[in-house]
């Protein structure tokens, strides 16, 4: 399908074009995909699937500050709303609802939508792995753990990106070997995140040869991050976190300010 014009796909084609993001989350996968929805969505405005991917892509646009759409939040939350209006018994409406919630800092109807999400399939992996690391990172460690968990037994061959939840735990209570091992299984070279992290665990570790090559490898792939990178990062995680990776960054050379996080509850 990827060889094929966003426009040319049904819905249904749309919506398992969509999927690949969740293999390879970049940019250049999103466009295509989100392209492919927004037919979908036209083509079919009863399609719920294709109203929740499409709001899943919106807003992981803004997550991850790919700046592909300037409103991508708002569209991604008024996506998830059609969706669950379209389609209420769909766990993905949900999934995408939940999502939406979370980076417009609603926590608690986040954590309704995901449990509304996990009751209506409690054995897709994916969301399973998603909602439950924003759980964690929300302060619900023992129930994010848990969905998270049960989603890799779901996948063995899951995506990379299942492991970061691992990482924060680790980097967080400061067993930074531990969160090398575990970033390390990320396996998604030129995928941000694990940059970031690993520029900040090798800061941590006082690696500095592989702290040098952490940071040239994650300025080439978001050359901004100098400017930028912290904003993206305190989308998803609280100051008090996002001040100790900070602290990491600094120790690895970069040159971003770290300033006295203030205690923050979720």
């Amino acid at each position: 399908m990827r060889s094929r014009s966003p426009d040319q796909l049904s819905p249904y084609e749309a919506v398992l074009r969509s999927f690949s993001y969740l293999q390879r989350p970049s940019p250049e996968e999103l466009v295509p995909a989100r392209q492919a929805l927004e037919a979908a969505v036209v083509k079919a405005p009863s399609n719920g699937d294709a109203w929740a991917m499409l709001s899943y892509l919106c807003v992981q646009d803004f997550a991850h500050g790919f700046k592909l759409q300037t409103d991508a939040l708002t569209r991604g939350l008024a996506a998830a709303h059609r969706a669950v209006e379209t389609a209420p018994a769909n766990h993905l409406a949900y999934y995408a609802l939940a999502q939406a919630l979370y980076f417009h800092k609603e926590y608690q109807s986040f954590r309704n939508a995901v449990e509304r999400a996990v009751a209506l399939n409690p054995m897709d992996g994916n969301s399973l792995a998603l909602l439950g690391a924003m759980l964690v990172y929300s302060g619900n460690r023992e129930r994010g753990l848990e969905l998270t968990t049960r989603a890799k037994q779901f996948n063995p061959s899951h995506p990379g990106w299942y492991w970061y939840v691992d990482v924060c735990n680790a980097y967080q209570q400061e067993n930074y070997r531990d969160a090398l091992d575990f970033v390390l299984k990320v396996n998604l070279p030129d995928h941000w995140l694990m940059l970031m992290f690993l520029t900040a665990i090798y800061g941590q570790l006082g690696d500095t040869a592989a702290a040098s090559d952490a940071v040239r490898h994650l300025l080439r792939v978001r050359p901004d991050f100098v400017a930028t990178g912290r904003a993206n990062v305190e989308k998803w995680w609280n100051p008090r976190f996002v001040e100790q990776l900070a602290v990491g960054w600094c120790k690895a050379g970069l040159a971003i300010e770290s300033v006295k996080a203030t205690p923050t509850s979720l």
